[in-house]
């Protein structure tokens, strides 16, 4: 079961998002963070694809994991170390 329209090209299923964003391949996905770290997982049941991406750092990694799923999701900038 799937609820449609928690945010634009968001739903979610059994606490795992679904990102419709590319209509033609959803990605299945879920995050966390805590004490310094983040975690991403995700797959593409379309495009028989699964990846985990872990940190040890602050900054969310969404677009990481979204992108080595499907590279027409982009890449954000990096953000400077240090705090500029």
């Amino acid at each position: 079961v799937r609820i449609p329209g928690i945010a634009p090209g968001l739903s979610m299923a059994l606490g795992w998002l679904v990102n419709t964003r590319l209509n033609d391949r959803p990605i299945t996905w879920h995050n966390g963070g805590t004490g310094g770290f983040h975690s991403f997982i995700g797959f593409d049941p379309s495009g028989k694809r699964g990846v985990v991406v872990l940190t040890n750092g602050t900054q969310s990694i969404d677009d990481i994991g979204f992108h080595l799923l499907d590279d027409r999701h982009p890449l954000s900038p990096p953000e400077p170390l240090g705090g500029g």
